[in-house]
């Protein structure tokens, strides 16, 4: 596939998710999904400063997953303080997830935007075909939506932001 018609196959393939989400009202109220276009694709929710909660497309790897983004002064300890709730959050998950710490990675400990990871395991997924894209959107809104509804609980990210310095 050319580098011009992936970045038109994301833009639909988003424009087309977009339509099916309907994330429960919480931090999310009205928030708009916005796209970002690369090597890869990630749709994204802003969910309180400096946390994003993602969709992520690879049309490259034909991988798919949902993750939390943290970053910024505050990440490592949001980060910390979710990991401590490990266990419970993937039973809620009712998955493994993987916790992406930079700080085991001095090369991107370095970077001036480090950012911290929670998210499923990458999927499988053929994203270049579009009759496969009704299975990849709904796994996808499935997973968002989980992520959604297991972070909002009261303690989780709620609590970070009351415990944000001023």
């Amino acid at each position: 596939m050319k580098a011009g018609s992936n970045s038109a196959l994301y833009r639909d393939f988003w424009a087309e998710l977009k339509g099916q989400l309907e994330l429960p009202s919480s931090p999310l109220p009205g928030a708009p999904m916005k796209v970002e276009n690369s090597t890869k694709t990630v749709c994204y929710f802003q969910w309180i400063d400096d946390v994003k909660l993602e969709g992520w497309l690879n049309i490259t790897s034909n991988a798919t997953r949902v993750q939390i983004a943290l970053f910024g002064t505050g990440a490592a300890r949001r980060f910390d303080r979710l990991h401590a709730q490990k266990r419970t959050i993937e039973r809620d998950l009712g998955e493994r997830l993987v916790w992406r710490d930079p700080r085991h990675d001095p090369e991107k400990l370095r970077a001036t935007n480090a950012t911290y990871f929670i998210q499923t395991r990458d999927q499988p997924c053929q994203p270049s075909d579009r009759g496969t894209w009704p299975l990849i959107q709904a796994w996808l809104a499935t997973r968002l939506r989980a992520f959604h509804a297991v972070f909002s609980v009261p303690g989780r990210l709620d609590e970070l932001r009351r415990d944000e310095p001023k």
